[in-house]
């Protein structure tokens, strides 16, 4: 029996297929005999890479197969399987993957990596190889961990969100409810774009999955946080930013701005970043949304945070807020917004207008099916 496995969800059926390529790389280098690793590896077409982010080089010639496949590394060998074409930002792929690994998996520890772009609280997993682009919700994401730990009736010691932007109160709390980890690993805020050296995090495996105190710094992880995902003491954050936000409201706030102008959110951030264990000496740590939103349905909540919770009549004039009507469990179609600003991040130093240019283009090349009214022409 192996001490710990790890299942590596690496998602390059995107723009970042050069590096989530280069990490799977590295990870095969490790040839630990005590940790037993699964893979799932998605690779987007280097041709799209290279539209998406026109300003980098590319070799399009290496290794250049294209779909998805799966690794089992054990013992020093490796067994490879070859799905095809799937779409990884589909919640029951990932449940699939999941489910796949720990009933395989005999360790005493069990840990789950998933590496992709990250839109926030809009979601983290994005595919970009079919019809449309495809984006995982985050409240899908957590159900899939959750279903999968239930049918193997095991638990995660650490699940690591290699994805920017997921140090969000209410990503966490979605997670809590919805499956049974015991520690998440994140950035705050974003990540490196190159990627994490997965050789270093596969040797602190046990230091990071330890009940002791885990000091990120000494383990050479920049701009990270560890929490615990305790369900007593995350109840009791959102009955707190609950009970902030209702005292705000009645003493006749109209919104999260008035309150950040007047009043601070000084004892709101204290209070969320109380589960932390651990935080390298640049991180800042658990964020929550904090600013006015005009229009809340576009954002497709579905998070649990938001039940009964005043905190959502507080960033929102929409004081009848109802969660999203979206179909459960399945990829969700990213906007044309979303993806240019997308672009408009992975080239900072281009306009507006070559951005869309860029995105045209990509729906072009692509042949998804954007309305009239989803399209810009600068």
């Amino acid at each position: 029996m192996k001490s710990i496995s790890v299942l590596f969800y690496l998602d390059g059926n995107n723009e970042i297929e050069p590096e989530i390529y280069n990490s799977f790389n590295r990870i095969k280098n490790s040839l630990s005999s005590d940790v037993e690793i699964f893979i799932e590896l998605g690779r987007e077409k280097r041709e799209f890479i290279k539209i998406i982010r026109p300003y980098e080089f590319f070799d399009t010639k290496y290794d250049n197969w294209n779909g998805v496949k799966r690794y089992h590394i054990y013992n020093g060998k490796i067994r490879e399987y070859d799905l095809g074409t799937v779409n990884m930002a589909n919640p029951k792929e990932l449940n699939n993957f999941i489910s796949w690994g720990l009933e395989l998996s005999n360790s005493r520890k069990n840990i789950l990596v998933i590496a992709s772009h990250g839109f926030s609280i809009l979601g983290g997993i994005t595919d970009f190889t079919l019809d449309n682009p495809y984006l995982m919700s985050i409240d899908d994401m957590c159900s899939s961990i959750g279903l999968a730990l239930s049918e193997t009736k095991k638990s995660l010691d650490l699940l690591f969100l290699d994805m920017c932007y997921m140090n969000y109160i209410e990503i966490l709390y979605e997670l809590n409810q919805k499956s049974n980890v015991n520690k998440v690993l994140m950035y705050d805020g974003e990540g490196d774009f190159r990627g994490i050296d997965y050789l270093n995090f596969i040797s602190n495996l046990k230091e990071l999955t330890s009940h002791s105190s885990v000091v990120l710094d000494k383990l050479n992880f920049e701009n990270m946080l560890i929490v615990d995902m305790n369900r007593f003491k995350l109840k009791k954050i959102k009955s707190y930013c609950d009970g902030f936000a209702k005292d705000m409201l009645n003493k006749g706030y109209k919104n999260i701005e008035d309150v950040k102008r007047e009043i601070g959110l000084e004892n709101i951030y204290r209070e969320i970043n109380k589960i932390i264990l651990s935080k390298s000496k640049d991180a800042k740590g658990i964020e929550i949304l904090n600013f006015h939103i005009d229009e809340i349905d576009s954002f497709n909540f579905n998070l649990s945070f938001y039940t009964n919770n005043n905190w959502i009549d507080l960033i929102s004039n929409n004081h009848n807020f109802k969660s999203s009507n979206k179909e459960k469990f399945k990829p969700q179609k990213l906007s044309y917004s979303s993806l240019l600003g997308l672009i408009l991040s992975l080239n900072p130093d281009i306009s507006i207008k070559e951005g869309v240019s860029i995105l045209n283009n990509l729906i072009k090349e692509k042949g998804w099916n954007f309305s009239k009214n989803n399209t810009l022409h600068v």
